[in-house]
């Protein structure tokens, strides 16, 4: 029988800073109009190349020093997507951007499939060596909606249900659940261009179960990108790790001013 080798990232204790989001920093060059009215616009405007599905305007963009370093280029995995990731006293914010596609973001309903998009582990407490998810523990799955005109054919859901969303899943073996949330109030946009798309999320205070940075200002995190055409892409780890249950395995983030 041949070696089993070591996955090499396990051979490092993983941390990164998360800076934190001021809405005055924003990029106004690169964000989805802040109004209403020039959000309608974006939905509207249909090219070749390009469109947008707005959940809600935002008026806020992650920059280069939120960016999210991609440990698991040392285990030689492939960078298909870019993810950043922000905090304020409100909530969490991430945003993603893919490349390289050639068609649109798949998404399952309710058949039980993951869906194309951003998913996001967060323990707002960061408890190291627990390897069952507490009441502080989180899992978001950010879904980028659809353009305008795709074939939705392999698509067995409504046209609402193709609209960007944002919802808390359940982890695997959880010993306790976070409280119950209202997924409406989780903000998602995106914008779509010939070989990919841009999202953004933003998770409020509200969805995070004892979110509170002033007194606990290190949590812990792992995010995945999930995409039917790429293949699944994650900040440190390989799919064949348990990440999507085992909060050991996620990256301690300390949130800094």
């Amino acid at each position: 029988m041949a070696p089993r080798l070591i996955e090499p990232t396990l051979l490092f204790d993983f941390s990164i800073n998360l800076n934190s989001v001021a809405r005055a920093e924003v990029d106004r060059k690169k964000r989805p109009r802040a109004t209403a009215k020039a959000a309608k616009k974006i939905t509207e405007k249909t090219t070749e190349s390009s469109n947008s599905r707005l959940h809600s305007p935002i008026d806020w963009d992650l920059d280069q020093s939120h960016q999210l370093p991609h440990f698991a280029a040392l285990a030689g995995y492939a960078s298909r997507a870019t993810a950043w990731a922000g905090w304020a006293s409100d909530g969490m914010y991430f945003k993603m951007r893919i490349t390289g596609k050639s068609s649109p973001p798949r998404f399952y309903g309710n058949t039980g499939g993951v869906s194309d998009g951003l998913r996001v582990w967060i323990d707002t407490r960061s408890s190291p060596g627990i390897h069952r998810a507490t009441r502080f523990c989180h899992c978001f799955h950010f879904f980028p909606g659809q353009p305008e005109d795709v074939d939705s054919s392999f698509d067995e859901t409504d046209e609402v249900s193709r609209q960007p969303r944002g919802v808390l899943d359940t982890i695997p073996r959880a010993r306790e659940t976070p409280a119950a949330i209202e997924s409406e109030k989780i903000i998602v946009s995106s914008h779509f261009e010939k070989d990919g798309y841009t999202l953004w999320s933003h998770v409020p205070a509200s969805c995070l179960t004892g979110y509170a940075p002033d007194q606990f200002d290190v949590i812990s995190l792992f995010v995945e990108v999930v995409d039917f055409e790429l293949g699944t892409q994650s900040i440190s780890l390989g799919p064949e790790l348990r990440y999507v249950e085992d909060p050991s395995l996620w990256i301690r983030a300390e949130l800094s001013k």
